[in-house]
Order: C-alpha cells, then sequence, then structure tokens
C-alpha cells in the first residue's frame, strides 16, 4: 500500500458520507472528501457521528448541536458527549446534568426533541430490538429502550470482571471476562431476551486452549482474531471453535478489526511495527507491510472506501494509506 497522507494531532477519526472526518486537537474539524482537508467546524469540544449526522459540543455540560448537511439544530441543556453517547434508529442517549445531578438524555432520533430526562443509574451501550444493555464489571442488566423498566441482570461467577463490551449477534449477547489478571478467561453467551446462560466456556492457565476470536464479522455472524501466531474462527451462537491454525511468520498482532471481509492487525514497535490483513475469504496471509516508527506508538485501524487509515493513540498522528 501507498502512504498518501500524514497529518499530525489528530485526536479523533469518523466516517460521514464514504469519507472521513477528523479532529485535531485543537477543536477544529475537518473533512478529507477527495483527499482535500476542510474544515467544517471549529472549537468542537467532542462530536459523535450517526448514520451521516454529526452530533458536537462547543464545551461540556453545555448545549448540543445537530448538523445534517446544511441544516443544524441547536438544542439547550447541559449535555456531556465526551461522558457518554448512544444511538439506534429510535432515540438517541446523551449523559448531562440537571439542578446539579448527573441525569441521561433522551432523544427521539426523528426530530431530536427531549422527550425524557431520566436519573442516572445505567447507561446503554448497546441495543437490539426492544432491549438495550449495559455492563459493568461483573454485571449485565438489560431495559426497555427508555430505561423504564428492568427485563433481566446476569452476574459474572465471582471474582470475573468483563473485559470488552458486549456483543450482540442474532438472538445472544456475548462477552469475555477475565479473573486474577488472565489466570481465568470465563466466556459466555446469553438470551438477549431473557437473560439465559446459551453457552459458557471456561480456560485456565496454563491456557492449551483459549477463546481468541472476539472480532465479529456482520456479514457471517461469525468471530476472526489473530494473536500471537494462531488464527481462530468461533461461532457466537453456537459458542463453539471451529477452526485454528498457525501463521509461521513473526508477527503477533496488538490489534484486529474487520473491514472488507478481511481481518486487518497493526503488531510490533519501533522499526518492528507491521501492519497487514488476513484475507477471510480463504482465511490466508495476503499483505504483510512494514511500518517503522521512531517511538512507541500504538495504533488503531480503519479500513474504508479503498483506504486504510491509522491513528496513533499517543502521539495523534494519522496516516493514511491506498492500495
Amino acid at each position: 500500500m501507498v502512504k498518501l497522507h500524514q497529518i499530525e494531532e489528530v485526536d479523533k477519526l469518523l466516517f460521514i458520507n464514504s469519507y472521513p472526518i477528523y479532529k485535531l486537537k485543537n477543536g477544529e474539524v475537518f473533512s478529507l472528501e477527495k483527499d482535500l482537508p476542510i474544515k467544517i467546524l471549529d472549537k468542537v469540544y467532542e462530536f459523535y457521528v450517526y448514520k451521516d449526522i454529526i452530533f458536537y459540543q462547543e464545551n461540556n455540560l453545555n448545549n448540543l448541536y445537530i448538523k445534517d448537511g446544511d441544516k443544524e439544530k441547536e438544542i439547550v441543556g447541559e449535555f456531556s458527549l465526551k461522558g457518554a453517547f448512544y444511538s439506534n434508529d429510535i432515540y438517541l442517549y446523551i449523559l448531562g446534568k440537571r439542578n446539579n445531578k448527573k441525569v441521561i438524555y433522551i432523544l427521539d432520533y426523528n426530530n431530536f426533541d427531549i422527550i425524557k430526562i431520566i436519573d442516572y443509574n445505567y447507561f446503554p451501550e448497546s441495543s437490539m430490538g426492544n432491549y438495550c444493555f449495559y455492563s459493568w464489571n461483573y454485571l449485565v442488566k438489560c431495559f426497555d429502550l427508555l430505561l423504564e423498566s428492568e427485563k433481566w441482570q446476569y452476574t459474572l461467577p465471582e471474582g470475573f470482571s468483563i473485559f470488552k463490551q458486549p456483543q450482540i449477534v442474532d438472538n445472544v449477547l456475548f462477552f469475555d471476562s477475565f479473573k486474577n489478571g488472565n489466570e481465568e478467561n470465563f466466556v459466555v453467551g446469553l438470551d438477549i431476551k431473557t437473560g439465559e446462560v446459551l453457552w459458557q466456556l471456561l480456560f485456565k492457565i496454563p491456557y492449551k486452549e483459549q477463546l481468541l476470536a472476539t472480532t465479529l464479522n456482520v456479514t457471517n455472524n461469525l468471530c476472526y482474531g489473530f494473536w500471537g501466531k494462531k488464527f481462530q474462527i468461533f461461532d457466537p451462537i453456537s459458542g463453539d471453535i471451529m477452526e485454528e491454525k498457525i501463521i509461521p511468520e513473526n508477527i503477533n498482532p496488538y490489534c484486529n478489526d474487520i473491514y472488507d471481509n478481511k481481518l486487518w492487525f497493526v503488531s510490533g514497535k519501533y522499526e518492528e511495527c507491521k501492519f497487514g490483513y488476513i484475507n477471510l475469504a480463504n482465511n490466508e496471509l495476503e499483505l504483510l507491510q512494514d511500518f517503522p516508527q521512531e517511538d512507541d506508538e500504538t495504533f488503531e485501524i480503519v479500513y474504508h472506501q479503498k483506504k486504510l487509515y491509522l491513528r496513533g493513540k499517543y502521539y495523534n498522528n494519522l496516516y493514511i494509506f491506498e492500495e
């Protein structure tokens, strides 16, 4: 792949209308339509994008601005996008304050009117159908979409803590957890309507077997993972590890993401930094490219419209490559 751009001081990268928009650390927001940076917002504290609509604030605990193309709407309130934001096709949920008390603003997604303000207890982080879900430490809760009634809750076995935000596929909410660092790894799949345990897996040190595949491919509802030298495929609906194989190259990735039916990864530090992908059509390693760095940087990876975006988490440089 050929490097097209290097942009410094990039605090956040999102996508709208098939092209990227990014926020610099000074608060300016630019679009990269046709590879030309165009400033679209100034003095932005925080922003999100959902279905090509930009939600942003100029200051924390202040008004919310919604930008839909050339149309813009201001909503008065004490919103905190940086605190928490979640959206589905029915409601927006935004953390904020009212009368010096932490609350959740619930907005109608069709007209962005505030329909409800409730005391903050549990903030939704995902949803499916008429249910939304919250997870923290050892607990998962299910609510109705207006957060008026709890449908069920699940508590992990003693000592385990949730490692990553639970994912949803079909009727299954699944996640992994650890105990005593990484001494034990417990993975469970729950029925989204009832909280019933559908399957569960327990792995212990020394790990002769371990679930590595937790990156969901929405095209086939399977999870993939490439860590160390092992490539793995997992079915989160049945709870079965479907396939494992060793990738002989010395790569050892530290991040995985799926785009365009490819499992993209970044590995290594300093001169040993590399990126590439495994083609999920044949499960073969098809790209491995050197990406040497002067600093001990860690990257997040996005592939979009035949371009690869690597943003450094610590030094905030954004690198853009094209095939």
